[in-house]
């Protein structure tokens, strides 16, 4: 179809040029019509030959101003940052100056103003200064959701040194990684992880100093191996401490860690700039502004989302944050009225628990305007929409490390964003390039070397151009300087430029519109084909949701004897509520042979991250052999169309390759 298009494009220039000619009249015509007349082909010709992209950019003119607006706003206001030297640790305190009394967190019961917040700050920067830590140092955080934990890494950003936000929910060795990984001087912990850091002690050498943030209320006395911190916090003033050497905007203020679904965590640096350009981009999609807007956010401080995001929303932009404990699905609509919350956040499966929560009087009875964030399924998009009455989902999407961000700015279904149509693809920063989906390598042309970008339709991986003369497209990657260097692409476009490998593949339509297909490493291959487990998950969802099942995750498992990986479906379904016959037969209708999973397994609960993801790592190790686990597990009997018990019987026709799968 491509070549009789650009046939049709040459035989235009060609007639264009010759009637054109012809009309004009004598040999003797004006050089400057004859010039006009070969114009007007070659324009007739590229019309043809980019008629659709044409199309396109003409009906996405207004979706791309509006996007264009608000990047040119959030790069004006970034570059401001920049000009400025400003730090979090400054802006926070300018902030606290010109807007004392206003309210800055809201958590439970409390409300914290600007000036509670940076007083605390204090109140922790000077404790930790008569310990001895400054500039570079690092102290590991290992808390609930509270404020307090928010002042700690703000007030240890005021003497330059850099707090590591540690998952909670680690144990043992996972947990040793993560403090070693930092090189951490000092351990915080809450109280209820007393236990877990004193389980890890002695595989903790660079660590000099424990102690312990109580909340003061029937706690009990420290152990000899650490100090609580809350009586030396009460002992210190509430004015600005003075650091041997303040912080500067390029300087790491914290280290987050990526969910670790495929491996142990790696720790991203995050610095000053980045945390107050951080909301700029959302912030200024869902029009959220300070004295009128109030976000509300369940998720983990230790995650991105909530340790950076929402807080640079607060402490830098003036947007007030109602944190809550821990997330809820009963309590989040509740919780929003009564902080009186304009916009929430989500990520990952969250929206699914809250449509799939029993109907309340709460459901509607609030002021949430919009939904921010990422990973919501298609699936559940509309229902969201519908049950809650939110008008705007703003989904976007962004990682940890990477340098860019996609916004999706229309509420299109499904999509993670867009790039704009009226702009030709080098000049933007974000692209999808094509990728072998199995080994992660980038494909390139066997003449120039170079990386060849995808059409619309075609699968790649998103990419990010690493500029490092803007702090807003630098990369500074993870401690690690081996696990940085593999998220580097080189000579991708063009020699010498360099690129961020988000590692996530997706597919873009003729609008510029992405939508996530899959991780790579995520995917499986069956039957010679690859399949994507985002695909089929978001399939199942539409299936089961109507059972009442909360979550499931799509996975390759290996079978003796075969090559590739077939499917396999895990569901937290603990009441056994779903209906197999029904799922068997309309996954026969939506998805080829290949893509349907061959085996299915009936959970009490799936494995989670801290980030709500499933952890589908441990669920491929146990496989489908049902010696492996307690739970039921079925097969598909292709000569019934229908999920079956995997019996002893056919196991070992499976593994005996009697049985034709």
């Amino acid at each position: 179809m491509e070549l009789l298009w650009q046939s049709k494009a040459a035989a235009a220039f060609v007639a264009v040029t010759v009637l054109g000619n012809w009309l004009v009249g004598p040999a003797d015509a004006p050089v400057w019509i004859r010039l006009l007349v070969v114009l007007a082909a070659f324009l007739a010709t590229v019309v043809l030959r980019h008629r659709r992209a044409l199309l396109a950019a003409v009906k996405m003119l207004p979706r791309d101003y509006k996007m264009l607006r608000v990047y040119w706003k959030a790069l004006r206001m970034a570059r401001k940052f920049e000009a400025s030297g400003a730090t979090a640790v400054t802006a926070a305190e300018e902030n606290a100056r010109n807007w004392a009394d206003k309210t800055c967190f809201k958590f439970e019961d409390r409300t914290w103003t600007y000036r509670e917040v940076n007083e605390y700050s204090n109140r922790v920067a000077r404790a930790f200064q008569a310990l001895g830590v400054g500039h570079g140092d690092v102290v590991a955080l290992i808390e609930s959701n509270r404020i307090e934990y928010i002042c700690v890494w703000l007030g240890l950003a005021k003497l330059g040194a850099v707090t590591a936000l540690i998952n909670r929910n680690l144990r043992d060795s996972p947990l040793t990684h993560t403090i070693n990984v930092a090189k951490a001087k000092v351990v915080l912990f809450g109280v209820e992880y007393e236990d877990a850091v004193s389980e890890v002690r002695d595989n903790l050498p660079a660590v000099s100093r424990y102690l312990r943030l109580s909340d003061g209320v029937g706690c009990p006395p420290a152990a000899d191996w650490f100090s609580d911190v809350v009586p030396m916090l009460d002992a210190q003033s509430v004015d600005n401490p003075v650091a041997a050497r303040p912080p500067g905007p390029k300087d790491p203020l914290m280290y987050i860690y990526t969910s670790g679904t495929t491996g142990l965590p790696k720790a991203a640096v995050i610095s000053h700039f980045r945390l107050q350009f951080w909301a700029l981009g959302c912030m200024l999609q869902a029009g959220m502004t300070p004295g009128k807007d109030l976000l509300y956010c369940a998720l983990p401080m230790y995650h991105a989302a909530a340790g950076a995001y929402a807080c640079s929303l607060a402490l830098i932009h003036g947007v007030p944050v109602a944190f809550a404990p821990k997330f809820s699905a009963s309590k989040y609509w509740a919780d929003c009225a009564r902080h009186g919350a304009t916009c929430a956040q989500y990520i990952g499966e969250i929206c699914r628990f809250l449509v799939l929560a029993p109907a309340s009087p709460h459901d509607r009875q609030h002021g949430v305007r919009a939904l921010v964030g990422n990973g919501m399924s298609p699936g559940v998009w509309k229902s969201v929409q519908d049950k809650f009455g939110v008008k705007d989902v703003f989904e976007f999407y962004g990682s940890t490390e990477g340098n860019f961000m996609l916004t999706n700015l229309e509420g299109k279904i499904g999509s993670i964003g867009f790039m704009p149509c009226v702009l030709p693809r080098s000049l933007w920063p974000v692209d999808l390039v094509r990728v072998d989906e199995d080994s992660g390598e980038l494909i390139r042309d066997d003449v120039s070397g170079l990386c060849l970008r995808c059409k619309p339709g075609e699968p790649g991986m998103i990419v990010g151009r690493i500029q490092d003369r803007f702090k807003t497209t630098e990369f500074r990657g993870y401690l690690d300087r081996k696990a940085t260097d593999k998220k580097v692409g080189r000579d991708v476009f063009s020699q010498g430029d360099r690129y961020f490998l988000s590692g996530d593949v997706a597919v873009m339509d003729e609008y510029g519109y992405m939508y996530f297909k899959d991780r790579i490493g995520d995917t499986y291959r069956w039957k010679g084909e690859n399949v994507s487990t985002a695909e089929v998950e978001t399939v199942m969802t539409g299936v089961l949701l109507p059972f009442g099942v909360r979550e499931l995750a799509a996975y390759g498992v290996r079978v003796p004897g075969h090559e590739g990986r077939p499917g396999m479906a895990a569901l937290a379904d603990p009441e056994r509520r779903a209906d197999l016959d029904v799922l068997a037969k309309q996954l026969s209708r939506k998805l080829p042979s290949y893509a349907r999973p061959l085996f299915v397994r009936l959970c009490t609960s799936l494995p989670m991250t801290g980030t709500h993801k499933v952890s589908k790592v441990p669920l491929q190790k146990e496989g489908f052999d049902a010696v492996t686990n307690d739970d039921p597990i079925f097969v598909f009997d292709s000569r019934t169309t229908t999920y079956v018990p995997l019996t002893d019987a056919i196991l070992a026709d499976i593994k005996e390759n009697r049985m034709r799968i």
